[in-house]
């Protein structure tokens, strides 16, 4: 009967601390735990939960995207990176556009959105992952 109660209890506790792990720790503690794991299930549970309470937060949407993109899933990486560009254009849409280049081959789709970027940062250079947008686009 003991052993049954400290179960009983380790057991609480244990999910105890993991429920509050997952949905009331800080979010930028979260968003690095998250970032960490990136690619495996908790990874992608604890950014959808972050997406859910925080829907403005660009950042989660943008790192959630990073994993699907990584492993070929285009489709699911650009539902979240599209949220994200949705949120801070000007932050990610070198991103977006460089991923339609190099991976994609979406070239009229690159050319858009490195055109839309280079219109929201008059008088300054952009470098999308690296590489200057002008080059990019062959100006």
């Amino acid at each position: 009967m003991f052993f049954k109660i400290l179960l009983l209890i380790v057991f609480t506790s244990v999910n105890t601390i993991i429920i509050y792990g997952l949905f009331f720790t800080d979010k930028e503690k979260r968003f690095e735990i998250a970032a960490d794991f990136q690619g495996m299930y908790s990874s992608d549970f604890m950014f959808s939960i972050l997406n859910k309470q925080y829907p403005s937060y660009s950042k989660a949407f943008m790192e959630r995207s990073v994993a699907y993109n990584k492993i070929g899933k285009f489709h699911e990486g650009f539902l979240f990176l599209d949220k994200a560009v949705e949120l801070t254009p000007v932050e990610y849409l070198g991103y977006r556009g460089w991923l339609k280049y190099e991976y994609l081959r979406d070239y009229n789709g690159a050319i858009k959105d490195f055109k839309t970027l280079d219109s929201l940062t008059p008088n300054f250079i952009d470098y999308s992952w690296g590489v200057n947008i002008y080059q990019l686009l062959g100006n």
